[in-house]
């Protein structure tokens, strides 16, 4: 069976993301990345391992090494990447010399973080602090994976930058990802003042693309469910939200950019500069997938896994005045996306 991965749009793509990048510099160090299997994760081993000249070793945290093989059976005796299972809340146990460190293991999505609102922290929080050990120990490069989501609910009307801050209620169960996040940020700080330790924190926009998971339940994963299975395309807002979006190959373009390019102890916000409304989107990706567009205002649509901010554009100029631009826009990445996901709904 064909799945998104054999399709050669998708390996076009994969082979593309590290056509500018210095792949001598990660040539004979090992990677540690969490999150092996998710959105993001699964898009970094594959640009890597996708390079000829890539002559480096990931090693892939799971949970489940036996789905994780099946999902990349294609490098399972290349010699490039290697499994350690083991839930990231919990220490974990890697043998070799690890040189980077990337812990991009979390919940994404709203239903999660409303079913799953403890695991959300712990994941978040619990496993930065683990990874970091294991950082501290080898005294490796950190790369912390973190989130638009940690500028909370703002009044800012112009883009966010790298200082802005707005509001996070604490006591709401939807906040458990956003101070997680936070957290996770901070602790890498700490890590990086008593170990020494390179800490670069990477702030990305909602990130989409034909690695998300089937459950996903982001309002632009739905829109695009709604068009592989050729239904309307469904907003259940008024969708007057403005958020930044990215899509995940040039997310790995910023991670892979940032381990060799990236200060210390600074962060940096990763999106298109393009600036849409939800409901815009929502009509978008109807056009690419040749479906209908409907809106049907809910009242209760905003449950407890739904983000209550209704601006979060980033401002990107500190990571462009260190040589970095997206290569893929918002038009773009949604009908790539739709074309290789077509056949598996």
């Amino acid at each position: 069976m064909i799945t998104r991965y054999d399709k050669q749009l998708y390996l076009n793509r994969a082979t593309k993301i590290t056509a500018d990048i210095d792949i001598e510099y990660f040539n004979h160090k090992t990677i540690l990345l969490s999150g092996a299997t998710g959105l993001i994760g699964t898009m970094f081993i594959d640009a890597l391992l996708s390079n000829p000249n890539y002559h480096g070793l990931i090693i892939a945290n799971t949970l489940n090494v036996r789905a994780a093989q099946a999902r990349f059976s294609k490098w399972l005796y290349d010699g490039r990447l290697s499994f350690v299972e083991g839930n990231i809340k919990e220490p974990l146990h890697v043998a070799r010399t690890v040189d980077i460190v990337i812990h991009a293991a979390s919940y994404t999505d709203p239903k999660n973080y409303a079913a799953h609102p403890i695991d959300t922290m712990l994941i978040n929080f619990l496993g930065i602090k683990n990874m970091l050990d294991i950082a501290a120990r080898n005294k490796a490069k950190v790369l912390v994976m973190s989130t638009t989501e940690v500028y909370g609910e703002s009044k800012q009307t112009t883009p966010l930058d790298e200082t802005s801050y707005g509001y996070i209620d604490p006591l709401q169960l939807r906040s458990a990802y956003n101070i997680a996040k936070q957290a996770a940020e901070t602790l890498a700080i700490a890590y990086s003042e008593e170990h020494g330790l390179h800490v670069t924190i990477a702030r990305f926009s909602r990130v989409y693309g034909p690695t998300m998971l089937k459950g996903d339940t982001k309002a632009l994963s739905q829109f695009i469910k709604n068009t592989l299975r050729e239904e309307a395309v469904l907003l259940k807002s008024a969708g007057s939200q403005q958020y930044s979006y990215i899509y995940v190959a040039d997310a790995v373009r910023a991670m892979l950019f940032l381990l060799e390019h990236g200060e210390s102890n600074e962060a940096y916000n990763i999106t298109n500069d393009e600036v849409y409304s939800l409901k815009e989107i929502a009509q978008l990706v109807a056009k690419i997938g040749e479906v209908d567009f409907k809106q049907e205002i809910q009242d209760e649509y905003k449950g407890k896994g739904y983000s209550k901010a209704t601006f979060a554009i980033l401002d990107t100029s500190k990571i462009k005045a260190i040589g970095f631009k997206t290569e893929v826009n918002l038009k773009e990445g949604l009908e790539e996306t739709i074309q290789i996901l077509r056949s598996e709904y």
